[in-house]
């Protein structure tokens, strides 16, 4: 999700950026959106919409805030 250039976490990183707001997104959090999305059986396609998902509220607060972190003990998955 990291790799490669325009991986999907660079995607939103960038995304963030353009206005304004750095999104830090840490491995712990990688790691429980990966989980949600097998538990859901989504595969590697379903990584995006399980990311956009996690994001979505976040970005309604883009410029807002400085910077966002997120961390595998403030990622809200809405189920």
């Amino acid at each position: 999700m990291k790799e490669p250039k325009n991986s999907i976490v660079n995607q939103f990183v960038e995304l963030f950026k353009m206005d304004g707001t750095d999104l830090v997104i840490t491995d712990g959090a990688i790691e429980k959106i990966v989980e949600e999305t097998i538990e859901k059986g989504l595969g590697a396609r379903g990584l995006r919409g399980t990311t956009e998902k996690v994001l979505e509220d976040y970005m309604f607060s883009i410029g807002e805030e400085k910077e966002i972190i997120l961390t595998e003990d403030n990622i809200l998955i809405n189920r």
